[in-house]
């Protein structure tokens, strides 16, 4: 069947870059773009009116939420809450899952229609361990590549696995380490690649995606080097993250954490770094041509920013634009809920001039470009990520008209600054609808959904009193933004 999207402006790709087109046609047939422009003569078996609509490539984050967000319980946290939200030392020697495996494949359902919903048409997953008995597992993502397939994305999937998780206490923190734990976790990544290989469709491929840093081991790293090499697959690390992991790599192995990741045979493989933050300052020169920044530039090691996570946490890059002029492959990733890399820009553009001093600092285009080609490019796909012939129908339309809106200058920058995600009303990933206005079409009882996930998010806030050192309560370590009336 062939489709024409008539749109009032479309971010089409000329080859190098995006550009805006006004009174333009996108038009596919199947999975594949058979045309945009302004002019085409052919037939369409179906008319898409997006007259007063942006038509812009779908967004590619890869740290993607496939979670109940945490972020509303802990990004408010002081010193003496903080501790409360890891495991406790003894909880980590005999942990256990607060859901069952229904209940599990239910958040994921969750979360990647949130995707679906926000406009993301490929994504890779993160997910908090915090609420398992360790770490994911192979039937965790075998549940998550049958979701992604039956609401229509395209995911980079694979279960996470660890050899350590992060522990506190009242004297501390440290890393609990359970080595056989890790060894099985990773077996089960290993084999999932083989089941995904299996599948042989494009919405579902295989990924290693180790948890951060300090809770690996050096064997373990090595051995997810190996086989992502050997395999031909990406590897995703969250390193460089916080000041906490340096202090980790320089005590248990002596190295800092880029030489920690050559020594492992990381830098040899297909690797992504979110978040990169404790590059330092790379509005210095000296920082930004040092040895830690050139390593990564040339292993072509691409940065996931999260900008919205970022800030809701209290940090920022010094600066986006400056990474980018170091020569860091820098691509987007949203990590929290919600998913929407439409606020993610607009919030990464805005910290940029504050931390940059400059208006100038916080670019759109830089933003928008990580969020589609550059995303694309950082998993070898030129046809992902843009919208020109021959690549894949992925697009998303976003309604412009609203009296919400306001008036339109820039279609791409009023879409940033004045709108959100939620003026997506149209997601489609190669050629299939998978969301118009506001219905994920993969998902027949969204708001039984919404009830299910709103259940199991009040059972995991409340499970974090037995793994707290002190077994505070959920009003102590969640305190709400203002005291509970009486009602009178």
């Amino acid at each position: 069947m062939t489709t024409r999207v008539r749109a009032g402006h479309l971010l089409a790709w000329n080859g190098t870059d995006h550009v805006i087109l006004a009174d333009a046609e996108l038009v596919y047939r199947g999975e594949e773009i058979v045309y945009v422009g302004q002019s085409w003569d052919g037939e369409a078996d179906e008319e898409i009116d997006a007259s007063t609509s942006l038509v812009m490539p779908g967004f590619i984050d890869l740290d993607a939420l496939t979670d109940i967000d945490h972020c509303l319980l802990d990004s408010w946290a002081d010193r003496s809450t903080s501790g409360g939200y890891n495991w406790s030392p003894d909880y980590a020697a005999a942990p256990h899952g607060v859901f069952t495996q229904e209940e599990r494949a239910t958040v994921r359902e969750f979360a990647i229609a949130q995707l679906a919903r926000h406009g993301v048409t490929t994504f890779m997953p993160i997910a908090s361990e915090v609420h398992s008995d360790w770490a994911e597992t192979y039937q965790d993502f075998v549940d998550v590549a049958e979701i992604s397939q039956r609401i229509g994305l395209r995911g980079y999937l694979g279960p996470s696995y660890r050899s350590g998780v992060n522990v506190s206490d009242a004297g501390g923190g440290d890393v609990y380490y359970a080595t056989e734990r890790g060894r099985v976790g990773f077996e089960d990544a290993v084999a999932f690649l083989d089941y995904a290989d299996g599948l042989e469709t494009d919405l579902v491929h295989g990924t290693l995606l180790p948890c951060r840093i300090e809770t690996l081991s050096m064997e373990l790293m090595r051995e997810t080097a190996r086989v992502a090499r050997e395999r031909d697959v990406f590897v995703r690390l969250h390193c460089l993250q916080g000041a906490g992991e340096v202090r980790f790599t320089q005590r248990e192995w002596q190295l800092g954490v880029v030489d920690a990741l050559a020594e492992a045979g990381l830098l040899e493989a297909k690797l992504l770094i979110p978040h990169g933050r404790e590059l330092g300052d790379l509005r210095d020169p000296q920082v930004a041509q040092g040895p830690d920044v050139r390593r990564l530039v040339e292993a072509g090691v691409p940065i996931i920013h999260c900008p919205l996570t970022s800030a809701r946490y209290g940090s920022g890059l010094l600066t986006f634009e400056a990474y980018l002029a170091a020569g860091l492959h820098m691509v987007l990733g949203t990590d929290s809920f919600p998913p929407d890399l439409i606020r993610g820009i607009d919030v990464g553009v805005q910290v940029g001039k504050i931390l940059g001093g400059s208006l100038a600092a916080g670019r759109v285009d830089s933003y928008v470009r990580a969020g589609t080609s550059a995303g694309a490019d950082a998993l070898g796909r030129p046809d992902l990520g843009r919208l020109s012939q021959g690549a894949k129908a992925d697009f998303i339309v976003a309604e412009l008209g609203d009296f919400a809106m306001g008036v339109v200058e820039d279609p791409v920058r009023t879409l940033v600054v004045n709108g959100s995600g939620r003026d997506i009303v149209r997601t489609v990933v190669a050629g299939r609808t998978v969301m118009l206005d506001g219905q994920v079409l993969g998902v027949p009882d969204m708001d039984g959904l919404k009830c299910r996930a709103q259940g199991l998010f009040d059972r995991m806030r409340a499970a974090y009193t037995e793994r707290d050192h002190a077994h505070r309560g959920t009003e102590e370590l969640f305190p709400a933004s203002f005291e509970k009336g009486n009602g009178k």
